[in-house]
């Protein structure tokens, strides 16, 4: 029988290993689709413990679709089941629950659209918000990380981005942080978030970017024209490399080997994956970034007829998965085109697409503006340089202000 991709059957495999998790199982049986697994919960709610002798017994009784004792046998021996993952799998299980809830409410919703079923879709969204898995009482913990900050025993944990100026503004990153990077098409984001990549993989951070949008082997171009300082156009014709540049391009892709950079450029990314991403993260480090390039390119794991409100769902998410994983999430933004008809170019929160949602999760907002992408210049540049204005729009915890950057475009370069 395979259980392995079955996270309802996860969930109770874990409480069949370490049955002292009952104090911590936090679903109801009606959140479950497996016969299995919606009859030992409902085995648990009614008997209010977890007897593995009665389970056994249970079993062995073959009554109707209570775990067969194969099961349960083969859960048991799982050395891969860990107790630190329950909680996360208890978390994928609600998920999958809140999606199916509102597929099944927007449904209702797209068959009959009436004033009593768009009430139940808005009333099922407010419910399906309630619903988290809980974390324990950390209040004491962070008295305490508090006081020996205060102390100088330990240092505040930041993300510091390499940027001076930037980092002068906003400190740095910390873990938990949603932080949004939007600009309008060509204005750099991309490049801007690799540059952030590259910066904060070099101070000890382990980086996992998700492009929603091109080619791991063309995300890998620019990382590599930037870290050699070989414009990225040679690429498209070998031929017009030199030695030099050569050279060097081979000892970029060298040092990216090595590096703490991690791409996947599945053609969809939801939150799911995002958490599942984050949660192996965890496991390995304490210090980590997710990048995704872009946040509205996401799809989300239940249905919206909506593309605002899944949008929304998708940023919430994104900001939980940050809390709950303790990484550092940045995700890349369009801006619709109602900066293009101000004189003033200038973005603002409000020229976010979809941008209700986001400006609430996000814990800070950079928007980017080129002045020579709305005023092209008359002479050719040959070195492609632009001033890019990084205005920090929102920022929870600190100042907000613009930085100035030069941005090289043909290596792909922020400075």
């Amino acid at each position: 029988m395979n259980y392995s991709d079955n996270m309802e059957h996860l969930v109770i495999g874990s409480l069949i290993r370490y049955p002292e998790l009952i104090t911590e199982l936090e679903l109801k049986s009606d959140m479950f689709t497996d016969p299995y697994a919606i009859n030992f919960i409902k085995h648990i709610e009614l008997t209010d413990k977890l007897d593995l002798h009665e389970i056994y017994a249970k079993s062995m009784k073959h009554e109707a679709d209570f775990v067969p004792s194969e099961l349960i046998k083969q859960l048991r021996k799982d050395d891969l089941i860990k107790k630190t993952f329950f909680k996360q799998y208890q978390i994928e299980v609600l998920e999958l629950y809140k999606a199916r809830m509102m597929s099944k409410a927007t449904s209702l919703v797209a068959g009959d659209p009436t004033r009593q079923n768009v009430n139940s879709l808005k009333e099922t969204i407010q419910e399906l918000d309630t619903l988290q898995i809980s974390k324990k009482d950390n209040k004491l913990l962070a008295l305490n990380q508090i006081t020996r900050e205060l102390n100088f025993e330990v240092e505040p944990q930041l993300f510091k981005t390499g940027y001076k100026q930037l980092d002068n503004v906003i400190g740095g990153f910390e873990p938990g942080q949603l932080i949004i990077l939007a600009g309008r098409p060509s204005t750099g984001k991309t490049a801007f978030a690799l540059n952030l990549a590259l910066q904060l993989e070099q101070k000890g951070n382990n980086i996992t970017l998700f492009s929603l949008e091109t080619t791991t082997k063309k995300i890998i171009q620019r990382f590599v024209s930037s870290m050699a300082r070989v414009k990225l156009n040679r690429f498209k014709d070998p031929h017009s490399i030199s030695d030099d540049e050569r050279l060097k391009l081979t000892e970029a892709m060298t040092r990216f080997k090595d590096m703490n950079i991690t791409i996947n450029a599945d053609e969809v990314a939801t939150p799911l994956t995002i958490s599942r991403t984050a949660s192996k993260m965890s496991q390995e480090s304490d210090r980590n970034v997710i990048i995704i390039d872009y946040l509205t390119l996401m799809k989300s794991n239940g249905t919206f007829r909506d593309r605002r409100l899944e949008v929304e769902d998708i940023s919430r998410k994104l900001k939980i998965i940050a809390k709950q994983f303790n990484c550092v999430v940045i995700a890349l933004s369009q801006l619709s085109r109602g900066v293009e008809s101000r004189n003033d170019k200038r973005p603002m929160m409000s020229d976010l697409r979809e941008a209700g949602g986001i400006e609430q999760d996000a814990d800070m907002i950079f928007l980017l503006y080129r002045d020579d992408y709305y005023n092209k210049a008359t002479e050719y540049d040959p070195i492609g340089k632009s001033q890019v204005e990084c205005i920090i729009a929102k920022s929870k915890d600190t100042e907000i202000g613009t930085v100035l950057f030069e941005f090289y475009k043909p290596i792909q370069r922020f400075y």
